[in-house]
């Protein structure tokens, strides 16, 4: 059963839940790699509003690894312009 929860910009909304994650979670991902989780949680949720995520890797990238991390970033571009932020 879905439960309300209550957002300072837009009153009462839907909880939404992904496995073990809410949107009325504060979230804190460390150590995402590529963000790709973070995204999946985002468009899940319809709002990336309470998820931080981070990102330390040593590793040098080919450009695969490029391609895809610009591919994650532009979605996320997306969803921001969808909400008109």
């Amino acid at each position: 059963m879905a439960k309300e929860h209550k957002t300072e910009e837009e009153g009462l909304e839907e909880e939404k839940w992904v496995s073990h994650y809410s949107s009325s979670h504060r979230i804190l991902l460390v150590g995402e790699g590529d963000f790709s989780f973070s995204l999946s949680l985002a468009l899940s949720f319809a709002s990336a509003s309470n998820i931080v995520a981070t990102s330390l890797d040593s590793y040098v990238y080919d450009a695969s690894t490029c391609i895809h991390l610009f591919v994650v970033i532009g979605e996320y571009d997306q969803m921001i312009s969808g909400f008109g932020l």
